[in-house]
């Protein structure tokens, strides 16, 4: 039975990455900023459909609940949102219009963004062993990290993209596995993935929204600096002390 539910963590590790990676290959290819987001995420979505029917994992997918939590649980993400949101625009330097059409886009996207990896990475991955933690008495928190570290080497994909950016993906990688962290604990504690992904979408609108306002074919083909790596770093890493905090408070 272990061997099979291992086995079953390693199929949807591989199929997400899959996913991942054909969708970001198509998302090269569309012309349609409205409908960027849906595209690429066509072939992710359908494969976490299908593992899902496969392994017969649907009591992973809870949206419903108790919503009181988001804020209580969930200031931390919106906080550190709301941080990088704010020196995204201090570092603007010429600001560029946006049409509607771009922005609509690049909302659906992030929320296409945070839905597939909440699903993949705390529905199923973090689901599945979970299970596996309480048929052998393991603490919950262990299966927590090992799904928090699915999510953040997913962000290597990045390195498709823009081959460039090896300390930012590397940056990235680390934060988002403290991210994950206090994503897992949240939705374990509420048993509610809907608060994940809203929390998720708006981490990813308020940390990136300065692509709206840049000329993509100025952007430099440059790593981030140092400071870059520490500024982010010292934002993001409390996550996981925030994440412990709330696992203990009730556990």
């Amino acid at each position: 039975m272990l061997k099979k539910d291992i086995l079953k963590v390693i199929i949807c590790v591989i199929i997400g990455f899959i996913g991942l990676a054909i969708g970001g290959i198509m998302y090269k290819f569309i012309e349609i900023p409205l409908l960027e987001g849906v595209i690429t995420y066509i072939v992710p979505f359908l494969l976490v459909l299908l593992l899902t029917k496969k392994f017969r994992a649907e009591k992973y997918f809870n949206f419903t609940g108790n919503f009181s939590k988001l804020f209580s649980y969930g200031w931390y993400v919106i906080l550190a949102g709301c941080i990088f949101g704010g020196l995204n625009f201090l570092s603007l330097q010429d600001k560029v219009s946006t049409s509607t059409d771009v922005f609509i886009g690049f909302v659906i996207s992030c929320i296409c963004t945070a839905t597939f990896e909440e699903l993949l990475c705390r529905g199923l991955i973090q689901g599945i062993t979970c299970d596996i933690g309480k048929r052998y008495n393991h603490s919950t928190i262990r299966y927590i990290v090992y799904a928090s570290m699915v999510f953040a080497l997913m962000h290597f994909l990045n390195l498709i993209d823009k081959p460039y950016l090896i300390i930012g993906t590397i940056t990235q990688v680390i934060y988002a596995f403290s991210l994950g962290m206090l994503f897992g604990v949240i939705y374990y504690k509420t048993k509610n993935l809907t608060i994940s992904i809203v929390l998720h979408a708006i981490f990813n609108i308020l940390g990136s929204y300065i692509v709206l306002f840049m000329e993509q074919e100025n952007v430099p083909q440059t790593d981030i600096p140092f400071i870059s790596v520490v500024i982010q770093l010292v934002i993001m890493l409390p996550c996981i002390l925030v994440a412990y905090r709330i696992y203990k408070k009730e556990s």
